[in-house]
C-alpha cells in the first residue's frame, strides 16, 4: 500500500502511522496506532519494572553503638530482608577505634547470630581500610512471610 494512502487512513481513524520494522528494511513495515497511548503504556511499564527491582539496602554502625540501637539497626536489616532486598551491614572505625577491630568484630558475630534463621551471610566479614562490611540475602529456604 502507498505511503500517502496509509496515511489517509490513519487521519480518518484519528491515529497516527507507525513504522515498525527497521528504517533501512525495504519494504517499510507501518502500524496504525495511537502513538501516544503506546508510548504512555511503555513508559507506565517500565516504571512499573523499575519500582519492583530488589535493592542493597546498606546500614551503617559504629563501634559504640548501644544494645537497644543495634537491635533496632537489626531488626531494620530483618525487615529489608522480608521485602526481599540484600542487605549490607557496615561498621566504621573511627580514630582510636581501628585499634578496637575485634570488638567489631564481635558485633558483626551478633548480627551474624540474630539473622541466622531468616538468612544467610554471602561472605565472611571483610575489613577494608577502616570499614568492617557484611552483605546478607534472604534465604530461599526459609518462608519470609
Amino acid at each position: 500500500m502507498p505511503i500517502r494512502e496509509a496515511l489517509d487512513m490513519a487521519q480518518s481513524f484519528s491515529m497516527d502511522l507507525v513504522a515498525v520494522s527497521l528504517p533501512d528494511a525495504v519494504p517499510v513495515i507501518c502500524k496504525i496506532m495511537n502513538f501516544g497511548k503506546e508510548r504512555y503504556e511503555k513508559q507506565k511499564k517500565q516504571h512499573k519494572t523499575f519500582n519492583s527491582q530488589k535493592k542493597m539496602k546498606e546500614i551503617k554502625m559504629g563501634i559504640k553503638i548501644e544494645k537497644h540501637d543495634l537491635e533496632i539497626k537489626i531488626n531494620h536489616g530483618i525487615q529489608f530482608l522480608h521485602e526481599g532486598h540484600s542487605v549490607r551491614f557496615i561498621i566504621q572505625l573511627r580514630g582510636r577505634d581501628m585499634q578496637r577491630k575485634d570488638e567489631a568484630f564481635k558485633i558483626m558475630a551478633k548480627i551474624i547470630e540474630f539473622l541466622a534463621d531468616i538468612s544467610k551471610p554471602n561472605e565472611q566479614p571483610t575489613m577494608i581500610g577502616n570499614v568492617l562490611s557484611m552483605i546478607f540475602t534472604v534465604d530461599k529456604k526459609v518462608k519470609t512471610t
